[in-house]
């Protein structure tokens, strides 16, 4: 049996490099320890990779994704990117604030009933930025397809050169190599701290992809368990899938198996409602060590984190990276929901100074 071949940080990162990428993340961000929040809980050493602080519109993973999705616009001369996502998505509020840096006019597609009032939260922050919005008339994917291709269509008359990001494969690869970079960064910090093993708790999808693909090279004995937020994709198919395709992108050497993911979808609720849990994990992480998450992703991984320290799913020796992937101005966009479940715990009736 041929043995596997491990790639250094510097080896993985020069591979990564054949990639263009527009850089917009602020710089290292922190691998904070919150022993507050471990002795709460009883549990292991826990560290967060504060990845809500990239620094761009709040920051956040998505930050780290758009590098290299507007590296492959920018070279490839695009000047217009058109994207669908739902008013609550922080995709389309990183995205609209990576082509407002690299002066790329944004056009963000709105499906019927996806209402944007009140202008609050992540609507807010890419209204400011002057992203350009197009209520589309159909929720049918083939329908929505039909009115992309009319509006590219449209485009090209006047001279410009559209990117449709959903529809190529960036829509997998940008995210999947954000955190491939990520991982780099996160085993130098680990490193310092005399760390080898870990177990990481991440919102699944793309970054959990690029994480545990970087462990993988690397040869770290690290172990990733994704929270969903929606059941929107089968994680154990879509990992593996994204993760081959950057490994032909880059010609590595390996990929994840679907008996390498783990995946954890007794959290996710229904995607972009909050639930009782990831409100009750927001509260927990701000009172025990300043942490501010947001209801509909990381209040969610870290309400999987918690259930899974108190049940004894995890081991008490090994240390835990939660990785914080921004969101924060869910917390605003949700603050009813919020206020609700405060007014429950507190017995408080009322947030009014009054």
């Amino acid at each position: 049996m041929q043995k596997p071949v491990y790639y250094t940080p510097e080896q993985l990162n020069k591979a990564i490099e054949q990639t263009p990428r527009f850089k917009f993340v602020s710089g290292t961000t922190p691998l904070e320890e919150v022993q507050n929040l471990s002795r709460f809980l009883d549990g292991p050493p826990i560290f967060v990779k504060r990845d809500d602080l990239t620094g761009p519109a709040f920051g956040g993973n998505k930050a780290r994704h758009f590098e290299f999705a507007m590296g492959h616009v920018l070279e490839q001369g695009h000047d217009v990117v058109i994207a669908q996502y739902p008013p609550s998505s922080n995709a389309a509020r990183v995205m609209a604030a990576a082509c407002t840096k690299s002066g790329v006019r944004f056009i963000l597609l709105i499906k019927p009933g996806e209402h944007l009032n009140p202008l609050q939260g992540n609507p807010l922050i890419y209204h400011l930025m002057n992203a350009e919005m197009v209520f589309l008339e159909t929720s049918d994917s083939e329908e929505i397809l039909t009115e992309i291709k009319s509006l590219e269509d449209r485009l090209k008359q006047s001279g410009h050169n559209p990117f449709t990001f959903q529809y190529t494969p960036w829509a997998n690869h940008a995210g999947t190599l954000g955190y491939l970079h990520a991982s780099i960064e996160i085993a130098d910090q680990l490193n310092e701290k005399g760390i080898n093993e870990a177990q990481f708790y991440v919102v699944a999808g793309h970054s959990h992809a690029g994480l545990q693909l970087g462990g993988k090279l690397m040869g770290k004995p690290w172990h990733v368990t994704g929270i969903p937020v929606s059941d929107y994709v089968d994680f154990t198919e879509a990992i593996p899938s994204w993760t081959k395709g950057v490994s032909e992108l880059l010609h590595l050497p390996v990929s994840i198996t679907p008996e390498e993911v783990q995946i954890d979808r007794t959290y996710e609720g229904i995607y972009p409602v909050p639930t009782e849990a990831s409100i009750e994990a927001i509260h927990i992480a701000a009172k025990t060590d300043n942490l501010i998450l947001d209801p509909v992703y990381t209040g969610k991984a870290m309400a999987g984190l918690i259930d899974h320290i108190k049940k004894g799913l995890i081991s008490k020796e090994v240390p835990v990276v939660f990785i914080h992937t921004g969101g924060t101005p869910l917390i605003f966009q949700h603050a009813n929901e919020l206020q609700e479940n405060l007014v429950r715990h507190s017995g408080i009736d009322t947030l009014s100074t009054d």
